[in-house]
């Protein structure tokens, strides 16, 4: 194996331990993606509200042109 898996693993490699490892990195990997999507579509909604509002170089500024 390569050092840096040696690293994280140990010397001695377990499966059981290396299950739960990638378990616990799929599941933070699920909530960072749930994160992810929330913050586009708050900042999307934000947009859409300065659009109607008429405040256009606002909405301009907010996505980055």
């Amino acid at each position: 194996m390569g050092r840096k898996l040696d690293a994280v693993l140990g010397w001695n490699f377990k499966t059981a331990k290396f299950n739960k490892l990638v378990t616990l990195t799929l599941s933070r990997l699920v909530v960072l993606k749930s994160q992810r999507q929330i913050r586009c579509s708050q900042a999307r909604f934000d947009v859409v509200q300065l659009l109607e509002l008429g405040q256009h170089n606002r909405a301009l500024l907010r996505v980055g042109f």
